[in-house]
C-alpha cells in the first residue's frame, strides 16, 4: 500500500501527503497546540495554518520545530509518532527509490 512491493516510490509521497493533514487536522481537531506569543509569557491558541506547518515542520526529519509552537499534554507523543513516521517513510522512500533505479532491465 505505502510502495507497491518495493517498485512504486511514488505511493511513498502521496502516503506522505495524506498523513501531514490528519496529524494537522488532529492538532487543530484537539485543540492539541498552543503558540506562545513572543516577548511574553501568554499562550493563544493555534489557526489551520499554524496547525498543518507544525505538522509538516514535524514529519520531516531534517527540521526542527518551530519554538513558538508546542504540543500540550498527550499530543507531545502523538507529535513524536508523527515524527517516527516521518524518520520511516523517508526511509522507505529511499529503499525503494534505491530498488527501482537499480533494478536491473531486462
Amino acid at each position: 500500500l505505502s510502495c507497491g512491493y518495493g517498485v512504486k516510490p511514488e505511493y511513498t509521497l502521496i502516503c506522505s501527503l495524506f498523513i501531514i493533514p490528519i496529524f494537522g487536522g488532529i492538532f487543530l481537531w484537539r485543540k492539541g497546540l498552543r503558540k506562545i506569543q513572543p516577548g511574553t509569557d501568554w499562550e493563544q491558541e493555534t489557526s489551520i495554518v499554524d496547525n498543518l506547518y507544525f505538522s509538516l515542520v514535524t514529519f520531516f526529519p531534517a527540521t526542527a520545530t518551530p519554538s513558538e509552537l508546542f504540543p500540550i499534554g498527550s499530543y507531545k507523543y502523538i507529535a513524536s509518532f508523527e515524527k517516527i513516521l516521518g524518520w520511516l517513510l523517508l526511509a522507505l522512500f529511499l529503499v525503494t527509490w534505491n530498488h527501482v533505479m537499480l533494478r536491473p532491465s531486462i
